[in-house]
């Protein structure tokens, strides 16, 4: 058994009996919608979108973002159209980024940590059909269940043939099985359960499957639970180097070397106190 997958055992082992917890009677029940809140993020709105940045893309990924930027109901895997959540997308700011940054490095492999409706996947796959070259996979176990299959729907329909998979799995089950195929990432992004566990496992076992030089991206930098897990990156990995970029909501790390801390490294980081407060509400 691999050292990912003995450590992946443990966390899978941990969770479920978390999960398997008798229920206090004096709990409320979790409403429908609480589940989902833990793996969405409800960015505070920004002040107006810069629709005119996607003008670079080609004609069939420009037209679908820009109708979901629109919020333009959008095709499930039930054959039917849904209304979109607006707080919950990348920015084309953000997006364009990664296009940009897909154009220009031409990653053979790239992988991302929740898919939801697609954006960011599409700004992926736009790169990849310009470059001719390249493979991407997106992860989610609640695609169906929680968005309607909307992220899943359109970018089958614009990825070239053979060039996008699909993966519906835990971030924690998918990485053993992406590990077992011996692949290494050029490029990462963690944009997954946004609990402070849940950030710091993904870059616990994403990390081991990025090449050296390739980038890990954490998205969603207005949550202290993420900028939380990039301090104790920044302090404690040293195979990792921050690359600066332009994009507030994001922070990227370049890998740079082998992890190669003795057993019992620790340097104490900052936890982040300033959470944005966010509404659980519809």
């Amino acid at each position: 058994m691999s050292l990912l997958a003995a450590n992946t055992s443990w966390l899978i082992a941990c969770l479920n009996l978390t999960h398997s917890r008798p229920t206090d009677t004096k709990e409320k029940p979790m409403r429908a919608r609480s589940l989902l809140n833990l793996f969405s993020k409800r960015t505070p709105r920004p002040p107006g979108l810069q629709l005119e940045l996607l003008d670079d893309l080609d004609a069939p990924f420009k037209s679908t973002l820009l109708s979901m930027y629109h919020g333009e109901p959008q095709l499930g895997v039930d054959g039917q159209h849904h209304s979109l959540d607006e707080t919950v997308k990348i920015s084309p700011e953000e997006g364009m980024w990664l296009y940009e940054e897909c154009r220009k490095s031409k990653p053979g492999r790239t992988v991302e940590i929740g898919l939801g409706y697609g954006f960011s996947t599409l700004f992926f796959l736009a790169a990849l059909a310009k470059n001719n070259f390249g493979h991407h996979s997106a992860i989610d176990p609640y695609q169906r269940s929680a968005w309607h299959g909307i992220g899943l729907t359109t970018p089958k329909a614009l990825a070239p043939p053979g060039r996008f998979r699909f993966v519906e799995q835990t971030s924690v089950r998918a990485a053993v099985e992406l590990e077992r195929e011996c692949w290494a990432y050029d490029l990462i992004f963690i944009d997954g359960g946004h609990l402070f566990e849940d950030v710091l496992v993904d870059f616990f076992l994403y990390a081991k499957l990025c090449k050296i030089g390739g980038l890990v991206i954490l998205d969603d930098m207005w949550m202290s639970s993420v900028k939380t897990v990039v301090s104790f990156v920044r302090t404690n990995r040293s195979d990792f180097s921050e690359v600066q970029t332009p994009i507030p909501n994001i922070c990227v790390f370049q890998r740079v070397g082998k992890d190669e801390r003795k057993w019992h490294h620790f340097r104490p980081f900052i936890v982040d106190q300033h959470q944005i407060e966010v509404s659980d509400e519809s």
